[in-house]
Protein backbone atom coordinates (compact mmCIF):
# COMPACT_ATOMS: atom_id res chain seq x y z
CA UNK A 1 0.00 0.00 0.00
CA UNK A 2 1.29 3.11 -0.90
CA UNK A 3 -0.89 5.92 1.64
CA UNK A 4 -0.90 9.32 0.38
CA UNK A 5 -2.10 12.55 1.46
CA UNK A 6 -6.06 11.70 -0.68
CA UNK A 7 -5.51 8.39 1.61
CA UNK A 8 -5.26 10.38 5.00
CA UNK A 9 -8.03 12.96 3.80
CA UNK A 10 -10.45 9.75 3.02
CA UNK A 11 -9.76 8.11 6.47
CA UNK A 12 -10.16 11.26 8.32
CA UNK A 13 -13.73 11.78 6.20
CA UNK A 14 -14.32 8.29 7.39
CA UNK A 15 -13.52 8.81 11.10
CA UNK A 16 -15.78 12.45 11.01
CA UNK A 17 -18.77 10.43 8.94
CA UNK A 18 -18.57 7.45 11.54
CA UNK A 19 -18.61 9.86 14.85
CA UNK A 20 -21.85 11.92 12.95
CA UNK A 21 -23.55 9.07 12.63
CA UNK A 22 -22.56 7.71 16.23
CA UNK A 23 -24.30 11.15 17.10
CA UNK A 24 -27.00 10.89 15.33
CA UNK A 25 -27.89 7.39 15.91
CA UNK A 26 -28.15 8.68 19.70
CA UNK A 27 -30.99 10.84 19.09
CA UNK A 28 -33.46 7.84 18.12
CA UNK A 29 -36.11 10.08 18.94
CA UNK A 30 -35.73 13.12 16.96
CA UNK A 31 -37.30 12.95 13.43
CA UNK A 32 -34.91 11.43 10.70
CA UNK A 33 -32.01 11.13 12.97
CA UNK A 34 -31.92 7.14 12.19
CA UNK A 35 -31.93 8.11 8.19
CA UNK A 36 -29.68 10.40 8.99
CA UNK A 37 -27.19 7.34 10.94
CA UNK A 38 -27.63 4.90 8.35
CA UNK A 39 -26.55 7.63 5.54
CA UNK A 40 -23.79 9.14 7.31
CA UNK A 41 -22.86 5.32 8.03
CA UNK A 42 -22.55 4.42 4.10
CA UNK A 43 -20.58 7.99 3.78
CA UNK A 44 -18.09 6.62 6.31
CA UNK A 45 -18.01 3.26 4.94
CA UNK A 46 -17.37 4.16 1.54
CA UNK A 47 -14.48 6.60 2.21
CA UNK A 48 -13.04 4.33 4.20
CA UNK A 49 -12.69 1.14 1.27
CA UNK A 50 -12.07 4.92 -1.06
CA UNK A 51 -8.97 5.48 1.41
CA UNK A 52 -7.56 2.49 0.90
CA UNK A 53 -8.44 2.11 -2.83
CA UNK A 54 -6.27 5.48 -2.88
CA UNK A 55 -3.32 3.97 -1.55
CA UNK A 56 -3.44 0.41 -3.61
CA UNK A 57 -0.43 -0.49 -5.56
CA UNK A 58 -2.08 -1.98 -8.49
CA UNK A 59 -5.14 -1.32 -10.78
CA UNK A 60 -6.51 -4.53 -10.02
CA UNK A 61 -6.81 -3.90 -6.07
CA UNK A 62 -8.10 -0.58 -6.68
CA UNK A 63 -10.86 -1.76 -8.92
CA UNK A 64 -11.52 -4.78 -6.74
CA UNK A 65 -11.89 -1.84 -3.88
CA UNK A 66 -14.17 0.64 -5.79
CA UNK A 67 -16.34 -2.61 -6.55
CA UNK A 68 -16.70 -2.95 -2.98
CA UNK A 69 -17.55 0.74 -2.22
CA UNK A 70 -20.43 0.53 -3.93
CA UNK A 71 -22.49 -1.43 -1.56
CA UNK A 72 -22.49 2.00 -0.62
CA UNK A 73 -22.39 4.34 -3.18
CA UNK A 74 -25.34 2.91 -4.74
CA UNK A 75 -27.56 3.23 -1.19
CA UNK A 76 -26.42 6.63 -0.68
CA UNK A 77 -29.13 8.77 -2.94
CA UNK A 78 -32.05 5.89 -1.64
CA UNK A 79 -30.97 6.96 1.91
CA UNK A 80 -30.50 10.46 1.48
CA UNK A 81 -34.89 10.37 -0.13
CA UNK A 82 -35.81 8.53 2.61
CA UNK A 83 -34.17 11.16 5.14
CA UNK A 84 -35.81 14.24 3.76
CA UNK A 85 -38.96 12.22 3.57
CA UNK A 86 -38.85 11.43 7.39
CA UNK A 87 -37.43 14.92 8.27
CA UNK A 88 -40.33 16.69 6.39
CA UNK A 89 -42.53 14.15 8.24
CA UNK A 90 -43.86 13.57 5.24
CA UNK A 91 -44.08 9.72 5.16
CA UNK A 92 -41.94 6.63 6.91
CA UNK A 93 -40.05 4.01 5.02
CA UNK A 94 -42.38 1.33 6.60
CA UNK A 95 -44.88 3.14 5.34
CA UNK A 96 -44.16 3.30 1.69
CA UNK A 97 -46.37 0.99 -0.49
CA UNK A 98 -44.22 -1.13 -2.81
CA UNK A 99 -41.14 0.73 -1.17
CA UNK A 100 -38.90 -2.15 -1.91
CA UNK A 101 -38.62 -0.79 -5.29
CA UNK A 102 -36.33 2.14 -4.72
CA UNK A 103 -33.35 -0.21 -4.16
CA UNK A 104 -33.83 -2.22 -7.87
CA UNK A 105 -32.39 0.19 -9.68
CA UNK A 106 -28.89 0.52 -6.85
CA UNK A 107 -29.01 -3.56 -6.59
CA UNK A 108 -28.97 -3.92 -10.52
CA UNK A 109 -25.69 -1.11 -10.61
CA UNK A 110 -24.26 -2.82 -7.84
CA UNK A 111 -24.52 -7.06 -9.07
CA UNK A 112 -23.38 -4.98 -12.82
CA UNK A 113 -20.23 -3.58 -10.43
CA UNK A 114 -19.24 -6.39 -9.23
CA UNK A 115 -19.43 -8.26 -12.77
CA UNK A 116 -17.70 -5.40 -14.93
CA UNK A 117 -15.15 -7.30 -16.51
CA UNK A 118 -17.98 -9.64 -18.45
CA UNK A 119 -19.81 -6.38 -20.00
CA UNK A 120 -17.93 -2.86 -19.30
CA UNK A 121 -21.54 -1.32 -18.42
CA UNK A 122 -20.33 0.27 -15.41
CA UNK A 123 -16.52 1.05 -16.55
CA UNK A 124 -15.68 0.48 -20.05
CA UNK A 125 -12.17 1.32 -19.34
CA UNK A 126 -9.70 2.16 -16.61
CA UNK A 127 -6.47 4.82 -16.91
CA UNK A 128 -3.13 4.01 -16.00
CA UNK A 129 -1.85 5.13 -12.44
CA UNK A 130 -0.82 8.27 -11.86
CA UNK A 131 2.92 8.31 -10.84
CA UNK A 132 2.29 11.64 -9.21
CA UNK A 133 -0.90 10.80 -7.15
CA UNK A 134 -1.50 7.07 -7.01
CA UNK A 135 -4.80 7.93 -8.34
CA UNK A 136 -6.19 5.82 -11.65
CA UNK A 137 -9.36 7.27 -13.75
CA UNK A 138 -12.42 5.32 -14.49
CA UNK A 139 -14.17 5.75 -17.56
CA UNK A 140 -18.12 5.07 -17.62
CA UNK A 141 -20.21 2.82 -19.27
CA UNK A 142 -23.70 3.10 -20.73
CA UNK A 143 -25.28 1.82 -17.17
CA UNK A 144 -23.41 4.30 -15.40
CA UNK A 145 -25.23 7.52 -16.53
CA UNK A 146 -28.73 5.93 -16.83
CA UNK A 147 -28.64 3.20 -14.31
CA UNK A 148 -26.66 5.17 -11.41
CA UNK A 149 -26.10 8.96 -12.37
CA UNK A 150 -29.74 9.39 -14.27
CA UNK A 151 -31.59 7.78 -11.24
CA UNK A 152 -29.50 9.40 -8.21
CA UNK A 153 -30.23 12.71 -9.80
CA UNK A 154 -34.01 12.39 -9.99
CA UNK A 155 -33.89 10.87 -6.73
CA UNK A 156 -32.19 14.13 -5.84
CA UNK A 157 -34.62 16.13 -7.38
CA UNK A 158 -37.31 14.63 -5.89
CA UNK A 159 -36.08 15.00 -2.45
CA UNK A 160 -35.54 18.82 -3.27
CA UNK A 161 -38.78 18.87 -4.72
CA UNK A 162 -40.14 17.91 -1.15
CA UNK A 163 -37.53 20.38 1.14
CA UNK A 164 -38.95 23.23 -1.12
CA UNK A 165 -42.66 22.56 -0.19
CA UNK A 166 -41.38 22.16 3.46
CA UNK A 167 -39.87 25.16 3.32
CA UNK A 168 -43.02 26.73 1.76
CA UNK A 169 -45.08 25.26 3.78
CA UNK A 170 -43.41 26.47 7.10
CA UNK A 171 -41.71 29.65 5.74
CA UNK A 172 -43.80 31.44 9.15
CA UNK A 173 -42.12 29.43 11.24
CA UNK A 174 -38.42 30.75 10.81
CA UNK A 175 -36.53 27.62 12.89
CA UNK A 176 -38.18 25.17 10.06
CA UNK A 177 -37.42 27.25 7.27
CA UNK A 178 -33.65 27.95 8.16
CA UNK A 179 -33.59 23.88 9.09
CA UNK A 180 -35.33 23.30 5.53
CA UNK A 181 -32.45 25.43 3.86
CA UNK A 182 -29.93 23.91 5.64
CA UNK A 183 -30.90 20.35 4.46
CA UNK A 184 -31.12 21.41 0.99
CA UNK A 185 -27.84 22.62 0.62
CA UNK A 186 -26.31 20.36 2.53
CA UNK A 187 -28.05 17.90 0.06
CA UNK A 188 -27.47 19.70 -3.15
CA UNK A 189 -23.81 20.70 -2.49
CA UNK A 190 -22.32 16.50 -2.67
CA UNK A 191 -24.05 16.10 -6.23
CA UNK A 192 -22.30 19.41 -7.57
CA UNK A 193 -19.22 17.78 -6.63
CA UNK A 194 -19.73 14.54 -7.80
CA UNK A 195 -20.67 16.19 -11.39
CA UNK A 196 -17.71 17.52 -11.84
CA UNK A 197 -15.91 14.43 -10.84
CA UNK A 198 -17.92 12.86 -13.49
CA UNK A 199 -17.50 15.13 -16.25
CA UNK A 200 -13.99 15.26 -15.73
CA UNK A 201 -13.25 19.05 -15.10
CA UNK A 202 -11.79 18.31 -11.24
CA UNK A 203 -8.69 19.69 -9.75
CA UNK A 204 -7.13 16.14 -9.35
CA UNK A 205 -7.98 14.16 -12.25
CA UNK A 206 -9.45 10.80 -10.79
CA UNK A 207 -9.85 12.05 -7.37
CA UNK A 208 -13.66 11.62 -5.78
CA UNK A 209 -14.28 14.30 -3.56
CA UNK A 210 -17.81 13.36 -3.13
CA UNK A 211 -17.71 11.52 -0.10
CA UNK A 212 -15.54 14.36 1.65
CA UNK A 213 -18.43 16.78 0.38
CA UNK A 214 -21.06 14.27 1.77
CA UNK A 215 -19.73 13.84 5.47
CA UNK A 216 -19.45 18.07 5.41
CA UNK A 217 -22.95 17.27 4.23
CA UNK A 218 -23.84 15.24 6.70
CA UNK A 219 -22.64 17.32 9.85
CA UNK A 220 -24.60 20.07 8.11
CA UNK A 221 -27.93 17.59 8.74
CA UNK A 222 -27.21 16.91 12.07
CA UNK A 223 -26.51 20.26 13.54
CA UNK A 224 -29.46 21.28 11.79
CA UNK A 225 -31.98 19.04 12.99
CA UNK A 226 -30.45 18.22 16.39
CA UNK A 227 -29.36 21.81 17.76
CA UNK A 228 -32.59 22.64 18.86
CA UNK A 229 -32.60 19.58 21.33
CA UNK A 230 -28.79 19.87 21.83
CA UNK A 231 -29.25 19.53 25.21
CA UNK A 232 -30.65 16.14 25.60
CA UNK A 233 -27.11 15.29 24.19
CA UNK A 234 -25.19 16.45 26.42
CA UNK A 235 -24.87 13.47 28.52
CA UNK A 236 -24.09 11.31 25.64
CA UNK A 237 -21.64 13.85 25.05
CA UNK A 238 -20.14 14.10 28.59
CA UNK A 239 -19.45 9.85 28.36
CA UNK A 240 -18.14 9.70 25.32
CA UNK A 241 -15.70 12.76 25.12
CA UNK A 242 -15.06 14.60 28.88
CA UNK A 243 -14.68 11.14 30.78
CA UNK A 244 -12.13 10.45 27.61
CA UNK A 245 -10.04 13.44 28.05
CA UNK A 246 -6.89 13.64 28.91
CA UNK A 247 -7.31 16.71 30.33
CA UNK A 248 -8.53 16.75 33.59
CA UNK A 249 -11.33 19.53 34.21
CA UNK A 250 -13.12 20.59 37.51
CA UNK A 251 -16.19 22.96 37.68
CA UNK A 252 -15.79 24.74 41.41
CA UNK A 253 -18.43 27.50 42.30
CA UNK A 254 -17.65 30.51 44.57
CA UNK A 255 -17.13 28.45 47.85
CA UNK A 256 -14.35 25.74 46.18
CA UNK A 257 -17.39 23.39 46.32
CA UNK A 258 -16.91 20.83 43.02
CA UNK A 259 -19.64 21.02 40.94
CA UNK A 260 -18.26 18.67 37.75
CA UNK A 261 -15.07 16.47 37.71
CA UNK A 262 -13.79 13.70 35.03
CA UNK A 263 -11.59 10.71 35.93
CA UNK A 264 -8.56 12.12 34.73
CA UNK A 265 -8.87 15.17 36.96
CA UNK A 266 -9.44 12.82 39.28
CA UNK A 267 -6.33 10.94 39.01
CA UNK A 268 -4.18 14.07 38.72
CA UNK A 269 -5.32 15.60 41.81
CA UNK A 270 -5.11 12.17 44.15
CA UNK A 271 -8.97 11.78 44.52
CA UNK A 272 -9.58 8.21 45.52
CA UNK A 273 -13.52 7.82 46.73
CA UNK A 274 -16.41 8.60 43.73
CA UNK A 275 -19.11 10.33 45.82
CA UNK A 276 -17.49 13.88 45.85
CA UNK A 277 -19.90 16.35 44.35
CA UNK A 278 -20.56 19.45 46.54
CA UNK A 279 -17.18 18.06 48.85
CA UNK A 280 -14.74 21.26 48.48
CA UNK A 281 -11.65 20.55 47.00
CA UNK A 282 -9.72 20.54 50.20
CA UNK A 283 -12.13 18.05 51.74
CA UNK A 284 -11.32 15.38 48.64
CA UNK A 285 -7.76 16.44 47.47
CA UNK A 286 -4.92 15.25 49.79
CA UNK A 287 -3.97 17.56 52.45
CA UNK A 288 -1.29 19.64 52.29
CA UNK A 289 -0.25 18.91 48.59
CA UNK A 290 0.87 20.99 45.78
CA UNK A 291 -2.05 20.19 43.63
CA UNK A 292 -4.41 21.10 46.45
CA UNK A 293 -2.79 24.84 46.98
CA UNK A 294 -3.10 25.60 43.28
CA UNK A 295 -6.26 24.05 42.32
CA UNK A 296 -7.57 26.75 45.32
CA UNK A 297 -4.89 29.61 44.16
CA UNK A 298 -6.65 32.55 42.37
CA UNK A 299 -3.54 32.55 39.80
CA UNK A 300 -3.52 31.36 36.60
CA UNK A 301 -2.19 29.78 34.84
CA UNK A 302 -0.19 28.05 37.27
CA UNK A 303 2.98 25.22 36.78
CA UNK A 304 3.83 22.44 39.07
CA UNK A 305 5.39 18.82 39.83
CA UNK A 306 3.82 16.49 42.19
CA UNK A 307 4.49 12.76 42.26
CA UNK A 308 0.82 10.84 40.76
CA UNK A 309 0.97 7.15 41.18
CA UNK A 310 4.68 7.10 42.03
CA UNK A 311 5.39 8.86 39.31
CA UNK A 312 6.60 12.27 39.30
CA UNK A 313 4.53 14.41 36.74
CA UNK A 314 4.09 18.17 35.71
CA UNK A 315 0.90 20.00 35.31
CA UNK A 316 0.02 23.14 33.79
CA UNK A 317 -3.75 24.09 35.82
CA UNK A 318 -5.32 27.04 34.26
CA UNK A 319 -8.96 28.48 35.39
CA UNK A 320 -11.54 29.57 33.96
CA UNK A 321 -14.20 32.14 35.09
CA UNK A 322 -18.03 30.58 34.70
CA UNK A 323 -20.04 33.13 32.84
CA UNK A 324 -23.73 34.04 34.83
CA UNK A 325 -22.09 32.24 37.91
CA UNK A 326 -19.88 34.78 39.88
CA UNK A 327 -16.88 33.21 42.15
CA UNK A 328 -17.22 29.84 40.01
CA UNK A 329 -14.59 29.00 38.10
CA UNK A 330 -13.81 25.44 35.37
CA UNK A 331 -10.37 24.25 36.13
CA UNK A 332 -8.38 22.40 33.40
CA UNK A 333 -5.28 20.70 34.54
CA UNK A 334 -3.28 19.55 31.12
CA UNK A 335 -0.29 16.82 32.24
CA UNK A 336 2.98 18.69 30.43
CA UNK A 337 5.33 15.87 32.17
CA UNK A 338 6.12 14.96 28.46
CA UNK A 339 6.46 18.28 27.02
CA UNK A 340 8.99 19.60 29.55
CA UNK A 341 10.58 16.06 28.78
CA UNK A 342 10.86 17.03 25.17
CA UNK A 343 12.06 20.67 25.80
CA UNK A 344 15.10 18.60 27.82
CA UNK A 345 15.63 16.91 25.17
CA UNK A 346 16.16 19.50 22.48
CA UNK A 347 18.16 21.72 24.97
CA UNK A 348 20.60 18.68 25.48
CA UNK A 349 20.25 17.84 22.01
CA UNK A 350 20.93 21.47 20.78
CA UNK A 351 24.31 21.84 23.25
CA UNK A 352 24.98 18.25 21.94
CA UNK A 353 24.95 20.09 18.51
CA UNK A 354 26.70 22.78 19.35
CA UNK A 355 29.88 20.96 21.23
CA UNK A 356 30.20 18.43 17.98
CA UNK A 357 30.09 21.82 16.10
CA UNK A 358 32.87 23.47 18.05
CA UNK A 359 34.13 19.36 18.16
CA UNK A 360 34.44 19.47 14.32
CA UNK A 361 35.87 22.54 13.68
CA UNK A 362 38.51 22.30 15.39
CA UNK A 363 38.89 18.55 13.70
CA UNK A 364 38.98 20.47 10.44
CA UNK A 365 41.00 23.29 11.66
CA UNK A 366 43.58 20.16 13.30
CA UNK A 367 43.24 18.57 9.80
CA UNK A 368 44.24 22.20 8.20
CA UNK A 369 47.42 21.79 10.12
CA UNK A 370 48.43 18.35 9.41
CA UNK A 371 47.88 18.41 5.71
CA UNK A 372 49.55 21.96 5.88
CA UNK A 373 52.67 21.51 7.75
CA UNK A 374 53.97 18.61 5.98
CA UNK A 375 53.22 19.85 2.58
CA UNK A 376 55.08 23.12 3.44
CA UNK A 377 58.26 20.86 4.45
CA UNK A 378 57.81 19.11 0.88
CA UNK A 379 57.90 22.27 -0.88
CA UNK A 380 60.77 24.06 1.17
CA UNK A 381 62.96 21.48 0.94
CA UNK A 382 62.19 20.36 -2.93
CA UNK A 383 63.26 24.24 -3.75
CA UNK A 384 66.56 23.50 -1.27
CA UNK A 385 67.35 20.66 -3.14
CA UNK A 386 67.03 22.28 -6.62
CA UNK A 387 70.42 23.93 -5.46
CA UNK A 388 73.96 23.08 -6.50
CA UNK A 389 75.79 23.83 -3.99
CA UNK A 390 74.73 20.92 -1.28
CA UNK A 391 76.85 18.38 -0.45
CA UNK A 392 75.71 14.75 -0.40
CA UNK A 393 75.27 14.60 2.59
CA UNK A 394 72.73 17.84 3.42
CA UNK A 395 71.02 16.32 0.45
CA UNK A 396 70.20 12.98 1.97
CA UNK A 397 69.41 14.69 5.27
CA UNK A 398 66.97 16.91 3.06
CA UNK A 399 65.68 13.86 1.08
CA UNK A 400 65.16 12.22 4.57
CA UNK A 401 63.28 14.92 5.66
CA UNK A 402 60.99 15.13 2.48
CA UNK A 403 60.48 11.50 2.60
CA UNK A 404 58.98 11.97 6.60
CA UNK A 405 56.55 14.71 5.73
CA UNK A 406 55.60 12.95 2.87
CA UNK A 407 54.93 9.45 4.96
CA UNK A 408 53.39 12.18 7.16
CA UNK A 409 50.92 13.64 4.78
CA UNK A 410 50.15 10.10 3.25
CA UNK A 411 49.03 8.79 6.35
CA UNK A 412 46.56 11.30 7.34
CA UNK A 413 44.78 11.40 4.23
CA UNK A 414 44.97 7.38 4.95
CA UNK A 415 43.46 8.15 8.46
CA UNK A 416 41.08 10.21 6.91
CA UNK A 417 39.87 7.89 3.98
CA UNK A 418 39.19 5.01 6.38
CA UNK A 419 37.57 7.62 8.92
CA UNK A 420 34.62 8.43 6.02
CA UNK A 421 34.38 4.69 5.09
CA UNK A 422 33.49 4.07 9.06
CA UNK A 423 31.49 7.15 9.34
CA UNK A 424 29.10 6.32 5.73
CA UNK A 425 28.94 2.49 6.72
CA UNK A 426 31.00 1.00 4.13
CA UNK A 427 33.87 -0.44 5.52
CA UNK A 428 33.91 -4.21 4.85
CA UNK A 429 34.89 -7.19 6.54
CA UNK A 430 37.21 -9.43 4.31
CA UNK A 431 37.79 -12.71 6.78
CA UNK A 432 41.21 -14.69 5.56
CA UNK A 433 43.66 -17.24 7.90
CA UNK A 434 46.41 -15.40 9.15
CA UNK A 435 49.78 -15.63 11.07
CA UNK A 436 49.47 -13.80 14.26
CA UNK A 437 53.11 -14.37 15.07
CA UNK A 438 54.30 -12.80 11.50
CA UNK A 439 52.18 -9.79 12.23
CA UNK A 440 53.34 -9.05 15.32
CA UNK A 441 57.51 -10.22 13.56
CA UNK A 442 57.06 -7.65 11.20
CA UNK A 443 55.36 -4.69 13.36
CA UNK A 444 58.26 -5.40 15.63
CA UNK A 445 60.73 -4.66 12.90
CA UNK A 446 59.02 -1.93 11.84
CA UNK A 447 58.73 0.25 14.97
CA UNK A 448 62.06 -0.59 16.41
CA UNK A 449 63.89 2.13 14.80
CA UNK A 450 61.55 4.72 15.90
CA UNK A 451 61.43 3.36 19.65
CA UNK A 452 65.23 3.25 19.73
CA UNK A 453 64.82 6.85 18.51
CA UNK A 454 62.87 8.25 21.12
CA UNK A 455 65.01 5.63 23.43
CA UNK A 456 61.86 3.70 24.51
CA UNK A 457 61.93 0.10 25.18
CA UNK A 458 59.69 -1.81 23.06
CA UNK A 459 59.09 -5.14 23.63
CA UNK A 460 57.12 -7.85 22.25
CA UNK A 461 55.70 -10.39 25.22
CA UNK A 462 53.79 -13.40 22.44
CA UNK A 463 52.17 -15.86 24.58
CA UNK A 464 50.56 -17.78 21.54
CA UNK A 465 52.08 -21.13 21.13
CA UNK A 466 53.25 -21.70 17.26
CA UNK A 467 50.25 -24.26 16.48
CA UNK A 468 47.51 -21.97 17.53
CA UNK A 469 49.40 -18.85 15.53
CA UNK A 470 46.95 -19.12 12.49
CA UNK A 471 43.46 -17.63 12.97
CA UNK A 472 40.78 -16.44 10.98
CA UNK A 473 39.69 -13.15 10.88
CA UNK A 474 40.62 -9.53 8.77
CA UNK A 475 44.15 -8.96 9.03
CA UNK A 476 44.24 -5.90 7.56
CA UNK A 477 42.01 -4.48 10.08
CA UNK A 478 44.20 -5.97 12.98
CA UNK A 479 47.39 -4.84 11.48
CA UNK A 480 45.57 -1.50 11.48
CA UNK A 481 44.40 -1.82 15.33
CA UNK A 482 48.21 -2.69 16.23
CA UNK A 483 50.14 -0.10 14.32
CA UNK A 484 47.36 3.07 15.68
CA UNK A 485 47.92 1.74 19.38
CA UNK A 486 51.56 0.83 18.98
CA UNK A 487 51.95 3.99 17.32
CA UNK A 488 50.20 6.14 19.85
CA UNK A 489 51.73 4.48 22.67
CA UNK A 490 55.48 5.91 21.18
CA UNK A 491 53.64 9.52 20.32
CA UNK A 492 52.70 9.87 24.08
CA UNK A 493 55.97 8.24 25.56
CA UNK A 494 58.84 10.47 26.33
CA UNK A 495 60.75 7.75 28.37
CA UNK A 496 60.54 4.31 29.61
CA UNK A 497 58.62 1.51 27.58
CA UNK A 498 55.92 0.57 25.27
CA UNK A 499 55.23 -2.91 25.08
CA UNK A 500 52.81 -4.91 23.62
CA UNK A 501 51.36 -8.42 25.12
CA UNK A 502 49.40 -10.81 23.20
CA UNK A 503 47.64 -13.86 23.67
CA UNK A 504 43.97 -16.26 22.79
CA UNK A 505 41.58 -17.23 25.35
CA UNK A 506 38.54 -19.26 24.60
CA UNK A 507 38.44 -18.05 21.00
CA UNK A 508 39.13 -14.31 21.97
CA UNK A 509 42.40 -12.56 20.56
CA UNK A 510 43.63 -10.24 23.19
CA UNK A 511 45.94 -7.47 22.30
CA UNK A 512 47.22 -5.59 25.36
CA UNK A 513 49.40 -2.47 24.61
CA UNK A 514 50.88 -0.70 27.33
CA UNK A 515 52.97 2.44 28.22
CA UNK A 516 54.80 4.66 30.80
CA UNK A 517 53.72 7.83 28.99
CA UNK A 518 51.85 11.11 29.90
CA UNK A 519 48.66 9.34 30.52
CA UNK A 520 45.20 10.04 30.77
CA UNK A 521 43.21 12.40 33.10
CA UNK A 522 40.15 10.89 34.44
CA UNK A 523 37.85 13.20 32.57
CA UNK A 524 39.24 12.20 28.88
CA UNK A 525 39.22 8.74 29.17
CA UNK A 526 35.44 8.43 28.41
CA UNK A 527 35.80 10.47 24.87
CA UNK A 528 39.36 9.50 23.65
CA UNK A 529 37.88 7.07 21.12
CA UNK A 530 35.08 9.66 19.84
CA UNK A 531 35.44 10.65 16.07
CA UNK A 532 36.67 14.76 15.81
CA UNK A 533 38.00 14.49 19.41
CA UNK A 534 41.36 14.94 20.60
CA UNK A 535 42.64 15.51 24.60
CA UNK A 536 44.61 18.33 23.58
CA UNK A 537 42.91 19.89 20.84
CA UNK A 538 44.69 23.78 20.73
CA UNK A 539 46.11 25.36 17.33
CA UNK A 540 49.58 24.60 19.30
CA UNK A 541 49.67 21.14 20.80
CA UNK A 542 53.07 19.15 21.38
CA UNK A 543 52.08 16.01 19.63
CA UNK A 544 51.60 15.68 16.00
CA UNK A 545 48.89 13.70 14.16
CA UNK A 546 45.26 13.72 13.12
CA UNK A 547 43.89 12.70 16.27
CA UNK A 548 41.63 9.80 14.18
CA UNK A 549 43.89 6.55 15.41
CA UNK A 550 42.00 5.73 18.66
CA UNK A 551 38.74 6.10 16.60
CA UNK A 552 39.81 3.61 13.85
CA UNK A 553 41.10 1.41 16.82
CA UNK A 554 37.99 1.38 18.22
CA UNK A 555 35.78 1.25 14.98
CA UNK A 556 37.74 -1.84 13.62
CA UNK A 557 37.56 -3.76 17.34
CA UNK A 558 33.59 -3.39 17.12
CA UNK A 559 33.39 -4.13 13.34
CA UNK A 560 34.85 -7.69 13.93
CA UNK A 561 32.76 -7.87 17.14
CA UNK A 562 35.32 -7.21 19.70
CA UNK A 563 35.72 -4.43 22.08
CA UNK A 564 38.83 -1.88 22.94
CA UNK A 565 39.02 -0.78 26.69
CA UNK A 566 41.68 2.01 28.56
CA UNK A 567 43.13 2.15 32.19
CA UNK A 568 45.18 5.34 32.50
CA UNK A 569 46.51 6.92 35.22
CA UNK A 570 48.37 10.65 34.45
CA UNK A 571 52.07 11.08 34.10
CA UNK A 572 52.06 7.63 34.65
CA UNK A 573 50.83 5.34 31.60
CA UNK A 574 48.09 3.76 29.99
CA UNK A 575 46.93 0.51 29.19
CA UNK A 576 44.99 -0.40 25.82
CA UNK A 577 43.04 -3.60 25.75
CA UNK A 578 41.61 -5.31 22.34
CA UNK A 579 39.56 -8.50 22.73
CA UNK A 580 38.46 -9.64 19.01
CA UNK A 581 36.36 -13.21 18.33
CA UNK A 582 38.64 -15.58 16.13
CA UNK A 583 38.41 -18.91 15.09
CA UNK A 584 41.58 -21.21 14.77
CA UNK A 585 42.95 -22.95 11.95
CA UNK A 586 44.20 -25.39 14.23
CA UNK A 587 44.90 -26.35 18.02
Amino acid sequence: MLFTPFSIIYLITSVIAFVVGWLAQQRKSVVGAKELSILTYLVAFCAFILCFESAAPNQEIKIILTKFSYISVVLIPVFYLLFVLRFTKLIRFKDIRNGWLLFVFPLITLLLALTNEHHHWIWSSFSPISSETNIMTYYHGFWFWIGYTLYSYLLLLAASLFLFDFIRFNQHRKVYVIQGWLVTIAGIVPWIVSFFYISGVNPVKGLDITPISTTLSSILFSWSILKSSFLNLVPVAREALVETLPIGIMALDEQNRIQDINLTAKIFTGIKTDDILGLTASQVIPVSSSMQMAIESVDSPLQLSTTVEGRTRSFRIIKTPLKNNVGSRLITIFDITEDIARQEELILARKKAEENDKLKSAFLSNMSHEIRTPMNGIMGFISILQRDDLTNTERNEYLNIVWENGDRLLKTMVDIIDISKIESGQMEVINSEMDIHAILSGLQDFFRPEAAKRKLELSFNNHILPENCLIHTDQAKIYSILTNLIKNALKYTVKGFVKIDCSIEVNELILVVSDSGIGLPDDKMEIIFDRFVQVDSSRIRKFEGSGLGLSIAKAYAEILGGSIHVESMLNVGSTFTVRIPINQSNS
